[in-house]
Order: structure tokens, then sequence, then C-alpha cells
């Protein structure tokens, strides 16, 4: 076979292929493609010791930061932890503003700190919970300390809410024993099954008053058979009045405010009013919702006679 039948053969095949043949003398003619050289075994070391260094430098900066400042807001805790603290807003006011020289500069690192702090408080049913909201308030202001409080006690009811219902009613009977005699989980349970059809409105009376405690409820909803969206809607929304005003307190020590009340008898008859509004409304469905099955039921009654 001659050399003008072997460019022909090579023309016919790369117009069967659908693809222009190569002019004659061209590189991809004379070259054929080759794929790019692998990484060889030094430079996968080498940039494998790389990105370790900077995983182990990313991670030692992150320790150094959050360990320094742990240290530095433990310091302060424990200089301030006392029953007159919380009891006191005088007390309350330097806390917060102590913790605020601390976060001077790390702000960022404060508040990831205090996060999972009140977390850990509302998951064991700590107390603590209100002074952290001061202390917020006095980081961050009323404009982003509120939601933020509101999240956190929101997402550590319910990580309680999950180890209730993890344990079954060991755990809440056990604390129940201890903390009312054995009587609450019982009172729950009842009331729960009272005002099924209203059970929104009645968690959120619940919250806005203090008529069973919170470590109660967030114990005791699971075994009471509360869904879980209806118990974090309800907290969300109820624990919003009582973390606005400590947080706004907390502002208020920030900013030289008055803090000589952390909650005033106005702030206490608003939240009183907000719970006796959520029982009258529960009342009103009630009464309305009968008055309408009334006459369908006398409706029904006479088409059964009737017939």
């Amino acid at each position: 076979m001659t050399a003008a039948s072997h460019a022909a053969d090579a023309v016919s095949v790369y117009i069967g292929a659908g693809t222009a043949a190569p002019p004659p003398g061209s590189a991809l003619a004379e070259k054929p493609h080759k794929p790019p050289p692998s990484l060889t075994r030094a430079a996968v070391l080498r940039n494998r010791v790389l990105a370790a260094a900077l995983a182990i430098a990313v991670i030692g900066l992150i320790y150094f930061e959050v360990h320094t400042t742990a240290v530095d807001f433990w310091r302060v805790v424990r200089a301030h932890a006392s029953r007159e603290t919380l009891s006191s807003p005088e007390k309350l006011a330097d806390f917060a503003r102590e913790v605020r020289k601390v976060a001077d500069g790390r702000l960022a690192s404060v508040t990831s700190l205090i996060a999972c702090i009140y977390i850990t408080l509302q998951t064991f049913c700590i107390p603590g919970t209100i002074a952290l909201n001061v202390v917020t308030g006095a980081l961050l202001g009323v404009q982003f300390g509120l939601p933020l409080c509101v999240l956190l006690g929101t997402a550590g009811a319910c990580c309680c809410y999950g180890g209730s219902s993890i344990f079954g009613t060991q755990l809440a009977a056990a604390v129940d024993a201890k903390l009312m005699k054995g009587q609450g989980v019982g009172k729950l349970r009842a009331s729960v099954q009272r005002y099924r059809s209203d059970l929104f409105v009645y968690l959120l009376f619940l919250r806005l008053t203090p008529i069973l405690p919170n470590w109660l409820i967030n114990l005791g909803s699971p075994v009471a058979s509360v869904p879980l969206y209806q118990f974090a809607l309800a907290t969300l929304l109820g624990i919003t009045p009582q973390t606005y005003l400590s947080v706004r307190f907390g502002t208020l020590a920030q900013t030289g405010g008055n803090v000589k009340a952390l909650v005033t008898p106005y702030d206490t008859a608003a939240i009183a009013a907000l719970g006796v509004i959520a029982l009258v409304v529960m009342r009103l469905k009630k009464r309305f919702a009968g008055a309408l099955d009334a006459p369908a039921a006398a409706a029904n009654d006479a088409l059964h006679d009737k017939k």
C-alpha cells in the first residue's frame, strides 16, 4: 500500500467520525494528545503536609482564643457567682459590665461561649439563664440580643424535651419527686388532656404565667404527649416577653440607665395581661365552638326525626 492510500484512509476515518481531518503537517497530525502528567509522590506528600500544618494552625488559633476567653469569663463568673447576684439588680448590672470588658476585641468568641452555656443550662434545667440574658443585652443590645436569647432558650428547652422523651417517665418522675413531691407531672398530664383541643393556647398560657415551673413543662411535656412543634412554638412565643425584660435590663446597665429593678410592676402587669388574654381566647374559642355545634346538632336530630 502506498503513502497516498494511507493518507486517504486517515481522511476517511476523520470524515466518518464527523470530525474534520487535520491539515497535513499540523501539530495535531504529527503529535498525539497526551494527558497531563500526574503529581509525583513528593508533590502529594508536600500538599498533605501543608494542609495538615494549616489545619493545626487554625485549630490551635481557635483553641487558644476560646481557651483564653473561657478562662477570663470563668474568672468573672467565680467573682460574681452567688444567689445575691441573681437576686440583686445592681450586682447583675456589675456582672454584665465585667463580661462586657472581657468581650472587648473578642465579641464573637464570648457570644459563642455564652450560647453554649445557655443551651447547657436550659437542657439540664439549671438556673442562670436570666443572668445570661442580661449579659447578652449588655453585649449585643435588644435588637440582636433578644432574638438570640429567645432562640437559645427555645433550643435548650427542645433539648430538654428530647432528653425526657429518650429516658421516658423515669427522668421526669425522679425530678418531680424531688422538687414537687411527685405531683407536678400528674398535674401537667391531666391539664394537657383537659385542654387537648386548645393545647397550643394552653402551653402559651403556661409559659406566660408562673403557674407551673419551666423545668416541669420541659420535662413533663413528652410524658404528657405534647407534640414537639406545639411545644417549640409556644416556648418561642411564651418566653419572649420575660426574655425581653432581662435583655433590656442588660442594655440599660451597659448604657448607664436605671438598673434599680430588673422587672417593674408595670412589666409584671403587662405579662400577666398577656396570660389572661391567652386564657380568654381559649375560653371564647370553646364557647363559640359550642355555640356553632349546637345548631348543627339540632339540624342532625331533626333530620333523623324525619327519617
